[in-house]
């Protein structure tokens, strides 16, 4: 025993005396004789902890900064404004609909807005200043921070009514925008005088011709004489149309433009589903939701972002998974130095200290280098262009969120200590007699006993909690909730099952992977067999670790391969040997010319389209007759297509809206809303390269509904012979009609295709990590079995085992170790890659088909070994040069 360890034992042998209980100083000598004795493990336990915690850092950072980034890419005003909604019923005044919307719970807030575009402004004491855009708001109701004021302020609705009336001669106030104050030199508390310019004639489509329409004004407008309240900043609404801008109450601005709609403005409650509740308002109002996809909630986002977050909490749980395994065998490595101490006067509760203060002290050093390498990471991945969308989202913003990193590193630190929970609650109840009588290992089952069931309680039910807490799931349908939970369920299912069943399983699949090596080398063969045998809790929690991460490469992959092939479907329905012209306008009894060309089968002319909540356009009736498209052979449908107000809607419109053949589908006209009824759901019809989602009526319901003509068009689809030049044919369709963007099926079928390999680049990066996170795990657990294991190596270099043979063994029990665990993963991984990409076509609303991922059925099991065979290198190497001499005496 060292002078130094006498020593401190001396002084907490008295301070035991005197009643303080264990010297502080102690503890800390035999913590850091811990360290410098066990650098490895103590390297590896900190490592564990901090890529855990880096991974979910660099998640959260990345998410917050594309979102963020996109939200300040666009109109600032649109900032935190998610729908505009208008009555169906146009007599309705949509502000008496208020208070029925905001009640509803999907909605954190919703407010009116009314804009009149045009209206001419003058000073009083300077005469006239020019035009502006007047937007008005009912006084104090500004939910979405669309005011933003330099001076002055926004009076509430009574202040309001304490400064209008006969008595002061005014009918309002008003703030004004930028340019009226850098330009015009408006300050506060002038009055300004609003008049509306001349009307201009309206009309109204009426059955394909557009009909003047009587002003429902019978008096001529007033000027309305108001107050300059405030003067905005250059944001919100003060940013638009260059800062010529006035902000008045609602009721002046819809006096001075009592022809426009008052437009109801609202935002979702944070993580609902904003195609459900677009669904639900349909119901009542015309949508437009335009302003949704700034926060990366769409259908396809939403699923892409939950499943980064998935992953985010499984690089926690192998994290927590690392350090909860190094400390618990470092526990069984330590059996026989808990003895000494405890024989050399240490008590229990210094015993549990030292075991405390370690896990302290490593949470927190892993935890803070976890929360930095997770910055480092997301703005390395920042410079790669990756983003959490699922496709290049350019994102400029730096900004740290405090409160996902602060929690993410304090669920490291916390599970790091409820780690050193286990180890010390054995260690504390240990006595000496019993630890240094103890001879094999024997007393490391007895003191590992139950280690399994208490790290299946820590990680697959108390730190998913703990995450999903901090990790809003972006759904608002209950029925997509479950779906997604059941899928992190099952996740942890497998993770626990593996855990709790592999021990069993290793002792015969083990030895059936070992046979051929027995065969071959013989005695390494034999040691490898002997150590899985005899070890088979450490080997079983180094295979689960594995396992559960090529179960999601093989989710990933699955999820991959099905994108791929819904891509592959679609160039074989459409995108073959067609060439998409645009860019240009064409007579379309002009594009005869071109469809007589040599090497060109058809030429399908598209009409509108028509904006709205999806794309509606038009095509002629025997364009969807011919051979492989949705009309052919059914004469019925060609003819009701022209006969009533039907569509033909892509599948992916058809998944959104939840629409089946036979439904209605309503589409907003002047009107009002129409119904439309959807005769057929096909991708066959067309492809427009921006969207997706689209229905194509007839040309007569176009012009009677729309007032849109069929006389020219600015897009068509040009289907080719094979072999034909593609370079003719767009040279003339240029030449001939302006046409001056093409895109051919295949090239548009490529970037297609690369945009879904481009989007899971991020989840392969991630994923590697979490491989490499899984690896140390195994070689953390593979050398802490080493060091348990030196005597009974050394007893066998002594009878002559060479290096070569101790290396072999090791490196053998890791081929195993990575090879079971692969093919474990793939007998639980193609059955969950089916559910997966179920469940990612009912969150996503696509229809891609299931496909065997083979490229990863054959890369999984190679992966496996090589991540084992390394994992083994550095115990082996170390095992390798043992010094017999000293290893027979080691204790």
């Amino acid at each position: 025993m060292s002078d130094g360890l006498s020593e401190r034992l001396s002084g907490a042998d008295g301070a035991a005396r005197r009643g303080r209980g264990p010297g502080l100083g102690l503890v800390w000598f035999l913590v850091w004789s811990g360290w410098k004795r066990q650098r490895l493990r103590t390297l590896l336990t900190v490592l564990g902890a901090a890529l855990g915690v880096a991974v979910v850092t660099a998640i959260h950072v990345i998410d917050h900064n594309t979102i963020q980034s996109r939200m300040r890419a666009q109109t600032p005003e649109a900032v935190g404004i998610d729908f505009e909604l208008t009555p169906k019923i146009r007599e309705l005044d949509p502000v008496a609909s208020l208070d029925r919307l905001r009640d509803f719970d999907s909605l954190r807030a919703a407010a009116p807005i009314h804009q009149a575009a045009r209206i001419r402004v003058e000073s009083e004491s300077r005469g006239g200043l020019g035009f502006g855009a007047l937007y008005g708001l009912r006084p104090g109701d500004d939910p979405f921070s669309r005011i933003q004021l330099l001076d002055g302020s926004w009076p509430s609705a009574s202040e309001l009514q304490a400064t209008v009336g006969a008595e002061t001669e005014l009918d309002g106030v008003v703030l004004v925008g930028p340019w009226f104050v850098e330009e015009q030199g408006v300050e506060v508390g002038d009055t300004l005088v609003l008049a509306p310019p001349p009307l201009a004639p309206r009309s109204r489509c009426i059955n394909g011709v557009r009909v003047p329409v009587e002003s429902p004004i019978e008096r001529v407008l007033e000027p309305r004489r108001v107050r300059v309240a405030g003067r905005l900043r250059s944001a919100g609404l003060g940013a638009r149309d260059q800062g010529r801008v006035l902000v008045s109450g609602l009721e002046i601005a819809r006096a001075l433009a009592p022809t426009n709609p008052t437009v109801l403005q609202a935002q979702l409650a944070y993580g609902r589903d904003p195609d459900r509740v677009r669904e639900r308002l349909e119901q009542d109002f015309l949508v437009s939701d335009g302003t949704s996809a700034l926060l990366g909630e769409s259908a396809d986002e939403r699923a892409f972002r939950n499943g980064l977050k998935l992953l985010g909490g499984l690089a926690l749980m192998l994290g927590m998974f690392v350090v909860f395994q190094t400390l618990s065998q470092s526990l069984a490595e330590r059996l026989r130095q808990i003895g000494l101490w405890k024989c050399l006067g240490v008590g229990s509760g210094t015993v549990g200290a030292v075991f405390l203060v370690d896990a302290v002290v490593v949470a927190a050093l892993g935890s803070m280098l976890g929360a930095g390498l997770g910055l480092v990471l997301a703005f390395a991945l920042q410079q790669l262009e990756l983003s959490s969308l699922g496709r290049f989202e350019e994102w400029q913003l730096r900004e740290i969120p405090p409160g996902p990193v602060l929690w993410t590193a304090g669920l490291g630190f916390v599970f790091t200590i409820a780690g050193a929970f286990f180890p010390w609650w054995r260690a504390r109840r240990l006595s000496a007699v019993e630890i240094l009588n103890a001879r094999g290992l024997d007393k490391v089952r007895d003191v590992l006993r139950g280690v399994h069931l208490y790290l299946f309680a820590l990680l697959c039910l108390l730190l998913p909690i703990g995450y999903l807490s901090m990790t809003t799931i972006l759904s608002d349908s209950n029925e997509e909730m479950v779906l997604v939970l059941l899928q992190l369920a099952g996740f942890l299912f497998l993770f626990g099952a593996i855990l709790l069943l592999a021990p069993v399983v290793v002792t015969w699949i083990g030895r059936v992977l070992l046979w051929p090596a027995t065969k071959i080398w013989s005695f390494p063969a034999h040691l490898a067999n002997k150590s899985i045998y005899g070890q088979r809790g450490r080997i079983a929690t180094s295979i689960c670790g594995l396992s559960i991460v090529f179960l999601a490469v093989l989710g990933v992959e699955s999820l991959t391969s099905a994108l791929h092939g819904d891509v592959r479907r679609l160039r074989r329905e459409t995108l073959h040997d067609t060439l998409y012209l645009y860019g240009g306008s064409a007579k379309t009894v002009d594009l005869d010319r071109l469809a007589a060309l040599d090497g060109v089968e058809r030429v399908d002319r598209f009409l509108g389209p028509v904006a709205g909540p999806f794309e509606l356009r038009a095509i002629d009736g025997d364009s969807l007759a011919v051979a492989d498209r949705p009309f052919d052979g059914r004469s019925d449908l060609r003819e009701v297509f022209d006969r009533e107000r039907s569509v033909v809607v892509s599948r992916r419109l058809a998944l959104l809206k939840d629409l089946r053949v036979g439904d209605g589908l309503d589409v907003g006209t002047e009107g009002g809303s129409v119904r439309y009824r959807v005769l057929a759901i096909s991708d066959r019809a067309g492809f427009f390269p921006d969207e997706r989602a689209f229905a194509l009526c007839s040309p007569k319901w176009l012009k009677l509904d729309f007032c849109i003509g069929d006389e020219r068009t600015a897009y068509c689809a040009v289907r080719l012979k094979p072999g034909t030049n593609l370079s003719v044919i767009r040279n003339q369709a240029n030449e001939w009609y302006g046409f001056t963007q093409a895109k051919s099926g295949e090239n548009i079928y490529r970037t297609l295709r690369n945009d879904v390999t481009r989007d899971f680049r991020l989840f392969q990066i991630l994923l590697a990590l979490i491989l490499g996170l899984a690896a140390l795990g195994v070689v953390n657990a593979m050398t802490i079995a080493t060091l348990g294991r030196i005597r009974e190596l050394g007893v066998l270099r002594a009878l002559g085992t060479s290096q070569r043979q101790i290396l072999g063994s090791l490196v053998l029990e890791g081929a195993v170790t990575g090879l079971l665990s692969a093919l474990i993963a793939l007998g639980l991984g193609l059955p969950l890659g089916r559910l997966l990409v179920e469940g990612m076509n009912r969150v996503a609303k696509v229809d891609a088909p299931y496909v065997l991922p083979s490229f990863a059925l054959v890369v999984v099991p190679i992966l496996g070994v090589v991540v084992g065979v390394a994992a083994a290198v550095v115990p082996g190497l170390r095992a390798a040069r043992i010094d017999p001499a000293q290893a027979v005496r080691f204790e």
